[in-house]
């Protein structure tokens, strides 16, 4: 395995384990809908966030980057209709571990005005 083909199985595995994270996260929230966005390739979901959460008729994407993945031209694209439309994007960068999963959580409960769960 080549250097590029490891590090690209290293963010892959790291972006699937905080999608999994997120995913348990919106579904402990009260009323709030996660839906995980699965790119098929086809040009009508090309750019999507990765996730699009609903509260209210209220929706903010949500789109986790590990570094060094980068925008596609699709998602800027993508991006930019979806703000022009009134819709909130956020991009949360794991810039530490651990860190865009905490980003994520932070900006759904601001948006939705929701306390932390305590155990």
């Amino acid at each position: 395995m080549t250097a590029v083909e490891a590090l690209r199985v290293e963010t892959t595995t790291l972006e699937r384990k905080i999608h999994t994270q997120f995913s348990i996260s919106v579904c402990d929230m009260a009323l709030i809908i996660g839906i995980r966005i699965r790119p098929k390739n086809q040009a009508s979901e090309q750019g999507l966030p990765d996730f699009l959460c609903l509260k209210d008729s209220r929706g903010i994407g949500i789109e986790f980057k590990i570094p060094p993945n980068k925008f596609s031209v699709a998602q800027e694209h993508r991006f930019m209709l979806l703000a022009e439309h009134g819709n909130l994007v956020y991009v949360c960068k794991e810039t530490g571990p651990g860190e865009a999963y905490k980003e994520a959580t932070r900006l759904l409960r601001t948006y939705y005005d929701l306390s932390e769960k305590t155990d």
